[in-house]
């Protein structure tokens, strides 16, 4: 648990930040959001079987990361044993909303949809949860809108609450309460930066983005923040930052990182990697030619090489 530190606090972290930090954040949630709506077609017609691998391929971060790459996973497991029934579910939370004139359906009837996606979700694991079936969900919507409709991760948004001192969500709160009670954080943070006269966070996405770079951080652990490189917010900014804080400053980090994260985030798949490079050591040296694709397909060996 984090200690609450309010919405000065937060911001004095937002500041550490630069704008071409939070580009980076953007770029590839939008590449999710174009390559979705360019595979749409041949997803819905359970023509295209490695899209999900397609868009595992298509950017460095991607619908695996946007969704948890565990995950994603699961839904490729379930669209290749039922392709049809996945194309169904997709079809029904993708759908084009007529009553707006760009087809964008609003809040509500997205909280619908997603209700109706999520009771179709395979109870497996790493989905058995609402926060897990609304993760993977998230990364899905980019498909409607990256920009109204970011991704969710239910640990990320814990953490922020607490630091700013927003209320949790209830206890009991299916997949569509968990990401209506996220999307009003992120419009109260976007409120919070236009009063602060900051040039971003100016919408949901960008909002988002913020929060997944600071979700390691704690204002309480204090530290100085560095200097925007560019864009930089028309709010204060520290008049100078040393180049090199030093070890104790780095430790200073470290110490915010949580062991739990550091295994499942970071050891767990390099060590899946290295056992199953060991596995098929005897195939690679004898040339046999499909051991790369046979990684890629496992999902680990890919995540570690980006093959």
């Amino acid at each position: 648990m984090f200690e609450a530190a309010g919405w000065d606090a937060y911001f004095a972290l937002v500041r550490t930040r630069t704008w071409d930090e939070v580009e980076s954040e953007l770029r590839y949630k939008r590449a999710t959001e174009r390559f979705l709506r360019s595979v749409t077609n041949e997803v819905l017609s359970s023509s295209n079987r490695n899209w999900i691998y397609n868009a595992a391929k298509a950017d460095r971060k991607n619908l695996e990361f946007c969704g948890g790459w565990r995950k994603t996973e699961a839904l490729a497991k379930w669209y290749g044993e039922e392709p049809r029934r996945v194309a169904a579910a997709l079809r029904g939370l993708w759908a084009p909303y007529d009553g707006s004139p760009d087809g964008l359906p609003p809040r509500d009837e997205v909280f619908a949809r997603i209700r109706i996606f999520a009771k179709q979700l395979p109870f497996v694991r790493n989905l058995r949860g609402a926060g897990g079936r609304m993760a993977l969900t998230s990364a899905l919507l980019l498909r409607i809108s990256a920009e109204h409709y970011p991704p969710f991760k239910v640990t990320m948004f814990t953490k922020v609450y607490e630091l700013t001192g927003h209320p949790q969500p209830p206890q009991d709160a299916d997949e569509a309460t968990l990401y209506e009670h996220a999307l009003e954080f992120l419009d109260k943070f976007v409120e919070e930066a236009r009063a602060r006269r900051l040039e971003w966070p100016s919408n949901l996405l960008e909002a988002q983005s913020v929060v997944h770079m600071l979700r390691y951080s704690d204002p309480n652990a204090g530290g100085r923040p560095r200097a925007a490189e560019s864009r930089r917010q028309v709010a204060h900014q520290p008049d100078s930052v040393s180049a090199s804080a030093g070890w104790d400053a780095y430790f200073a980090l470290v110490r915010n990182l949580k062991w739990a994260v550091v295994e499942s985030d970071e050891l767990q798949y390099k060590r899946t990697a290295e056992r199953y490079l060991r596995s098929v050591t005897n195939e690679v040296l004898s040339s046999k030619e499909n051991w790369i694709d046979a990684a890629r397909d496992r999902g680990n060996f890919r995540r570690y090489l980006n093959i």
